[in-house]
C-alpha cells in the first residue's frame, strides 16, 4: 500500500501544503507556490506611481513583480531595445476608451489611426449617456465632442452609421436618492423601435406631459 502511495504521488501531480501562519505573508510570497502566481507587469523604471497603485492589489496567491524596474530600464532604453531588435520605433499606445488618458495632441493624433475603435468608444459613452447624461467617458466633457473638434470626421462618420443602423429603444428611468450621490436605480424597458428616426417619431407619446 505504502508503495502504491508514493508511485501515485510521486509519479502524479502532487499537492504541497506549506505551514506558514498568517503573518507570515513575506514568506509566503517567495515561497515556490507563490512564485508560480506572480504576475508579470510592463510599467518601467519611471512609473513608480503605477507600480505603487499596482501593488495594492497583491494578495496570498497573486504577486505582481516588475521586470522592467528591477532592471532599471526606463522608457527610452526599452523603445532603444525593440528597436534593436525588431528594427522599428514602438509607438506609445493605450486604449481608445481609457477614461485615464489625458487625451493630449499625441493621443488625439494616436485616435485618427484607429476610427473603428474611436467609433466603439463612442458608442459605448452614447449608452451611457442615454440613461444619464452625467455618464461622459470623460470627466466634464465627452468623447463624442472630442471626436467632433478633433475633425475625425471617419471616427464619427463610422459611430453615427453605427448608431443608424441599429434597433432603438425607449427606456423609463427612475431612481431614489437615499443621500447625496447615492441611489437606488429601476431601469424599464418600454418599446423597440426599427431605428432613431422611429424612436424620436414614435417615443413622446410615452412621455408625461
Amino acid at each position: 500500500m505504502i508503495e502504491q502511495w508514493l508511485e501515485d504521488n510521486l509519479r502524479g501531480r502532487a499537492r504541497h501544503a506549506i505551514g506558514y501562519n498568517a503573518d507570515e505573508t513575506g514568506r509566503v510570497a517567495r515561497s515556490e507556490y507563490a512564485f508560480g502566481e506572480r504576475i508579470a507587469f510592463g510599467f518601467n523604471a519611471n512609473e513608480k506611481d503605477r507600480i505603487s497603485r499596482s501593488c495594492e492589489y497583491n494578495t496570498l496567491t497573486r504577486e505582481a513583480f516588475y521586470p522592467l524596474l528591477e532592471w532599471g530600464w526606463d522608457r527610452r532604453i526599452c523603445i532603444e531595445y525593440i528597436r534593436s531588435v525588431l528594427g522599428i520605433t514602438w509607438k506609445k499606445s493605450a486604449c481608445v476608451y481609457c477614461p485615464f488618458n489625458a487625451l493630449r495632441d499625441d493621443a488625439i493624433e494616436r485616435q485618427r489611426e484607429h476610427p473603428r475603435q474611436v467609433a466603439d468608444a463612442m458608442r459605448l459613452e452614447h449608452l451611457s449617456l442615454a440613461l444619464n447624461p452625467r455618464g461622459t467617458l470623460y470627466k466634464g466633457r465627452s468623447l463624442i465632442q472630442i471626436t467632433v473638434e478633433a475633425g475625425n470626421n471617419a471616427a464619427v462618420l463610422t459611430y453615427r452609421k453605427g448608431i443608424e443602423s441599429e434597433e432603438w429603444a425607449l427606456y423609463r428611468v427612475r431612481r431614489i436618492f437615499s443621500a447625496k450621490g447615492k441611489a437606488d436605480r429601476a431601469v424599464e424597458k418600454l418599446d423597440v423601435f426599427v431605428g432613431p428616426s422611429e424612436a424620436r417619431c414614435n417615443g413622446p407619446r410615452y412621455c408625461p406631459l
